[in-house]
């Protein structure tokens, strides 16, 4: 159960790294691919809510 988390937490952390990166990159890119880049950073908020709140269930069963 604690690797889960463990995994779950780094998890975590990948995906803000990616977000933050993802938002430097949308500041210094064109027009046409600012859309492609708001489309990653809305999946990745997606992304980082669902291992949250994975994080958060597995924290409660315990």
């Amino acid at each position: 159960m604690s690797n889960v988390i463990v995994f779950l937490w780094t998890s975590l952390i990948a995906l803000v790294a990616a977000l933050i990166l993802c938002v430097w990159a949308m500041r210094r890119a064109s027009d046409f691919h600012r859309c492609l880049f708001l489309f990653d950073a809305i999946v990745l908020v997606i992304n980082i809510g669902v291992v949250g709140f994975a994080i958060w269930w597995l924290s409660n069963m315990r």
